[in-house]
């Protein structure tokens, strides 16, 4: 994960809680807070993706038709 993939993420969470606030006046305490919980969810995600992309590679990934009769 890239600086700028983390202060992407920090900014959209930042701002989905604090609608009417700026990430750009925000102090640099409160920033970290975003950053670090940025890099939690790109490393589930990137965890997520890379059993997903495991799976499908073995075979496993159930098609949409066989997900939906599950359900």
């Amino acid at each position: 994960m890239t600086d700028d993939e983390v202060e992407a993420v920090a900014s959209a969470f930042f701002r989905a809680e604090y609608d009417d606030g700026l990430w750009e006046e925000a102090s640099e305490q409160l920033k970290d807070v975003f950053r670090m919980e940025a890099r939690l969810a790109i490393a589930c995600l990137d965890k997520d993706y890379a059993g997903m992309e495991s799976a499908y590679m073995a075979g496993t990934v159930l098609s949409h038709q066989e997900t939906a009769f599950l359900h």
